[in-house]
């Protein structure tokens, strides 16, 4: 009885661990669609706002805030039973009666009718599983749409005309205070692409001395307005170099795994402006050549390498790891998840990482060495305990 009753309390743990992950992602798609760029903003949307409503509350918001984007119905209808199929199970956890009996074991039953009952075995949850994983992919995938494409009801049309070039410059400032850059035409949001296009026409214009002092005096107050192509170049390297020296590191992307970062979408493009110079400084088809002046600026930036996952960054990170043990005696939990401990969450996070290159034969034979000269290293655990 007692083996039966620790396996209920496991598969229990499981139900309700799946719950968390799921809600955490309802949580993370409402709070950017109301409040973005990512900012304190959202954290307190998140603290304030959506930590007041319960479960059911969240799914109903979700799904209406699909239907408004225009998403197929079928994934938004897929996606939700998955959510409603985890939220069941959860409150039958949460509100039903524990009971065993020595045919059935051990099972919930409801309190009002006892002619239901529910058995938590490896099968129920294995099929969980497989929802949470469908349920949660879906909702990044509405996600990263809304952050790609915006808002349907941004997504009109843009007449380039005379009559509305005050209309259409409005509209590029707000875009260029809200996402702290000026318009792409590359970008594959359309009704950006549009913007874009018109900019184009603006400095084209005043190329041809054809804008007027007055227009030109409005383009120039807008955040992050530039004329020519090496002006946008010194924009963004001030940006990155001020991020630097500020933050003590370059600009990250963000990581789901780490889902506690705060990281804003500025510093995301930032992150993608420097992996575009280092792909033009490799020579990668397709991208203008760096000039002599910007390489040699560029390597000013306090530890600025030319080589993505490179040996100093490998060596740095098994730096972090060795001042962590010799602080604690013991290695980085998972359970590290406040943004206090970020850095220490991050540790835990490369450990983990070492392990799968060492199966997948990634590390070199220095690397392999190095981490096993350190206490209580383990390549087959997952984690350790204290040395």
């Amino acid at each position: 009885m007692e083996k039966l009753i620790e396996e209920y309390y496991q598969n229990s743990g499981r139900i309700l661990s799946m719950a968390l992950q799921v809600e955490s992602k309802l949580d993370l798609f409402i709070s950017h669609y109301f409040v973005t760029p990512l900012s304190i903003k959202t954290i307190f949307f998140e603290e304030v706002y959506l930590s007041c409503l319960d479960f059911e509350n969240k799914v109903k918001i979700f799904q209406e805030l699909c239907k408004k984007e225009r998403f197929s119905k079928n994934e938004i209808n897929s996606t939700i039973n998955n959510i409603r199929e985890i939220q069941k199970i959860r409150n039958r956890i949460a509100h039903w009666e524990l009971k065993n009996s020595l045919e059935t074991g051990i099972y919930l039953t409801d309190r009002k009718s006892s002619s239901e009952i529910l058995k938590l075995d490896k099968e129920l949850v294995d099929g969980l599983n497989k929802k949470r994983i469908r349920a949660i992919q879906g909702i990044l995938k509405f996600y990263e749409k809304y952050r790609r494409e915006g808002s349907f009801e941004k997504k009109s049309d843009i007449v380039i005309s005379k009559r509305n070039w005050f209309e259409i410059y409005e509209k590029v400032k707000d875009f260029s205070e809200d996402n702290l850059h000026i318009p792409k035409i590359s970008s594959k949001n359309k009704f950006e692409r549009d913007l874009g296009k018109w900019c184009g026409y603006q400095r084209q214009a005043r190329k041809e001395k054809r804008l007027s002092k007055e227009k030109i005096t409005l383009l120039d107050a807008i955040p992050n307005w530039y004329w020519k192509g090496g002006d946008r170049w010194e924009i963004d390297y001030r940006k990155v170099l001020n991020f630097v020296t500020v933050n003590g590191h370059f600009p990250r992307k963000k990581d789901f795994r780490c889902f506690h970062q705060l990281i804003s979408e500025e510093e995301e493009r930032l992150e993608r402006w420097v992996r575009r110079m280092k792909e033009t400084y490799r020579g990668r088809k397709g991208y203008p050549k760096s000039t002599k002046q910007q390489i040699i600026k560029l390597e000013k930036i306090p530890g600025w390498t030319w080589y993505k996952n490179s040996i100093r960054s490998w060596n740095q990170c098994f730096f972090d790891l060795q001042k962590y043990l010799e602080k604690n005696k013991s290695y980085p939990k998972s359970t590290a998840l406040t943004n206090e401990e970020e850095n220490t969450y991050n540790t835990y996070i490369w450990v983990l990482h070492q392990k799968k290159r060492y199966l997948e034969g990634k590390l070199t034979s220095e690397q392999i060495s190095k981490l096993e000269s350190l206490p209580g290293w383990d390549w087959k655990r997952k984690s350790h305990s204290r040395f």
